[in-house]
Formats: structure tokens, sequence, C-alpha cells
């Protein structure tokens, strides 16, 4: 006697637990994985397996057999009647939707979409019942289909669209259609401290607009004077050009007498580089003695930081100024892209930059003579930033290569 089974085909090429529990599917495609069905007959339902439920965030990126797949859609039907779900995060790297992928998903609330979508499907979002916030952090409008909403009523539904992507929302349909439309904040904030409050103070902290102007202005207490910015900069007011969310910092250091005259010691500290093709040395000052500073080595794409010529290999590394001190930065040819230099990505529009890294990662601005003009870290892995000028700019994440940005 034969006895046969009746089974369900599965759709994917594997699968991958999250930390939260929830099992995703995946099927390879050219560039990287999409997330599936996991039945090749979407008819057929969940039968076999679990649907995702409560707060789901799709990768970015998903690691299988000691290979690293970037996650670049949601595959047709790949959520289909996910009930459970509540809120879904589609990480940055994911570029579209698929028809239906999230039909009758009845019980989400919130999704978030990524800077890097580029389209939604034929009812990728329909028959939502209780959607209340969709966040669209991309600053061009999606191509969607006219049904990509389909059923899922919109008019008590926000749309949150980045700094100055409002207008073009409002005029594209099916953004149109949503409730309320809320442009997100379009100002920076610039932090400032004092190496030492019993020093002096500073004025001219708070929120801007990116490419405004801020007046700092350092304040020493009797008995101590201004030396400089924990960049270098010497100029005290000091205007800077708001780029981003930054931190400035002012160094007061006591006064000495010289015949009769008050003034500080000061040193020179000059930062060089062996060959300026292939990086950069950070971190030149005028300072007062005692001063403890950081320097660095700022390798550009296509070279590789070695070590200083004075044989310390640390990189950046701390000096104390004691007096006139010169150190230069030693680089080589790199003919081979290391890893950390080809896991974030740099677009440019204009004179506003993208930068796309991880969630954490120090994100550091200089100028074409390697002068930091913003530090921060990441929230997201999709920073934006308004360049205030044209020129020559690097932009540097963690401690790889800088890469170069031309603004005409």
């Amino acid at each position: 006697m034969l006895l046969l089974s009746c089974v369900t085909a599965q759709a994917y090429d594997f699968a991958d637990t999250l930390p939260t529990g929830q099992v995703l599917y995946y099927s390879m495609v050219p560039g990287g994985v999409e997330v599936v069905h996991p039945n090749a007959n979407v008819s057929s339902g969940w039968v076999g397996y679990v649907k995702p439920s409560g707060v789901l965030t799709v990768p970015g990126t998903v690691s299988h057999g000691g290979t690293v797949y970037a996650v670049t859609a949601v595959g047709d039907y790949a959520f289909r009647s996910c009930t459970g779900l509540t809120s879904v995060v589609l990480s940055d790297g994911i570029v579209s939707v698929g028809n239906s992928a999230f039909y009758a998903c009845t019980g989400i609330v919130e999704l978030t979409l990524p800077a890097s979508m580029t389209s939604l499907g034929d009812g990728a979002f329909s028959l939502l019942g209780s959607l209340s916030d969709v966040w669209m952090w991309s600053a061009v409008p999606p191509t969607t289909s006219s049904t990509a909403f389909y059923s899922t009523t919109l008019t008590g539904c926000a749309l949150h669209v980045p700094c100055g992507a409002a207008v073009a929302y409002a005029a594209t349909s099916p953004w149109s259609s949503f409730g309320s439309l809320v442009e997100g904040d379009c100002s920076a904030y610039i932090a400032t401290e004092v190496n030492s409050p019993a020093r002096g103070y500073v004025t001219g902290s708070g929120s801007y607009l990116p490419g405004s102007a801020a007046t700092l202005t350092a304040f020493p207490a009797d008995g101590f004077s201004f030396i400089c910015w924990n960049d270098g900069d010497t100029l005290n007011p000091r205007v800077v050009q708001v780029v981003s969310d930054s931190l400035f910092k002012a160094m007061f250091f006591p006064l000495t007498v010289v015949h009769d005259t008050v003034m500080p010691t000061v040193y020179t500290l000059d930062v060089l580089s062996d060959n300026t093709q292939l990086g950069l040395g950070v971190g030149s000052a005028v300072l007062p003695a005692g001063s403890e500073v950081e320097v660095c080595g700022l390798p550009l794409e296509g070279g590789r930081f070695v070590g200083w010529a004075d044989g310390v290999g640390d990189n950046p590394r701390r000096v104390t100024v004691t007096g006139a001190l010169t150190l230069t930065a030693l680089f080589e040819h790199q003919a081979v892209q290391s890893a950390e230099a080809s896991a974030w990505s740099l677009t440019v529009d204009g004179r506003r930059l993208t930068v796309r890294c991880g969630v954490g990662e120090r994100l550091r601005l200089f100028d074409g003579q390697g002068r930091c003009h913003a530090t921060l870290t990441t929230t997201a892995e999709a920073t934006h930033m308004l360049l205030p000028a044209a020129g020559m700019w690097l932009v540097q994440v963690g401690d790889g290569a800088a890469k170069k940005v031309v603004i005409e």
C-alpha cells in the first residue's frame, strides 16, 4: 500500500530567527535576499508555520552559512494575514514592498519605512484595520500603486516625513490622502562645554536651522584665559556654520605673569601627514602647557594609517603638550578596500549628505584642511547632514578611511 501525505511546498531558501523570537523566511535575489511567505502556495496560509506577531523589525542584513546578505525587499504576500502584528519597522537598505505584502494585517497600528524605500506594490498595506501612524524616512515619496493602501482608512492616520519633504508628499497620491502630514524637526542643536566650570562659561548653544550661523563666545573667569576650542580654533567670539548636532568645548587655563604682563604659556602642536593624498593629520592647535589632547591620522580612500613617525602606533592617540611638538602620521596605499570601509555608504544631493551605516557609529565631518566641523553618534541607519559651504569635505565613520565629497 502506498501512503500519500499532503505537504505544503516551501518557497524560501533559508529561515532566520530574530532576537525577538519571530522567524522570517528569505529567498535569494540579485544583490541580496528578500523576505518571503514560507509557503509556495500562498492560499495555503501559514499551515505548518507560526505567523510573526507583535512588534516586528525586518533587519537590513541577515547572516546565513557564514555569509552576510543585504535584505533588499519584502516580497509579495510575505506577511499576508499576520493579524497579530502591531507595529512594523523596515530597516534601511530595504527598497521595496511587494504586492499584498502586509495584506489584512489588521492589528498593525504603526509603520516605519526607511529612507531607502523606493516602491510599494499593489495592496502592499491593504486592509490594515487600525493604522494610526506611518513614519516615512525617505525625502522623496516612493513610487506606489494606487491600491497600496486599499481599504485602509487613512483619514485618521498621521504621516510623518523628513524635514523639507512635506510639500512633495502633499502633492503625491496616496500620501496626500493621509489625515495629517507631520514634517520632522529641521533644527540642529549646538552644545557647548568648558574644560572646567570654575574657569569660565560659553554662550551661543541652542537649536539652529542647518546652514545658519551660530556665534559662540567664551568668557573666562578671573585669573583664567580662553586659549582655544576643542578643535584647535582660537577665534573668540567664533561663528560656526551649523551642519548637524555638534559639540564645542572651550579651553580655559590659568594666566602667568611675565615681566608684569599677564599671559598664558602656550605651545604649537603641528599634526602633519607624510602623504596628503592618502591621509591627513588632525589635531593641529596652539595649546597651553599641560593640555592633554587627542590627535589622529585620518586615512582617505585608498590609504591606510600605519603609524606615527616617532614610532607610536595608537590612532587616535592622546598627547600632553609640554612644549612645541610636531607629529607626523604615516600612510601607505591600500589596494583592497577594507570591510569596514565598504560597510557604509554616502550619497549627495546638492549640499545634503546622507550617510548610511550602523546605529551607534561615530560619524565625523572634516573640511579639506582636516578641521573637524561635526562629531556625532548615529541614532538611525540613515543620517542626514547639510553642508554649510562649497568645497571639499571629508566624512568618516568609526576609525576607517574617510570619503571625499566635493560640493560645487
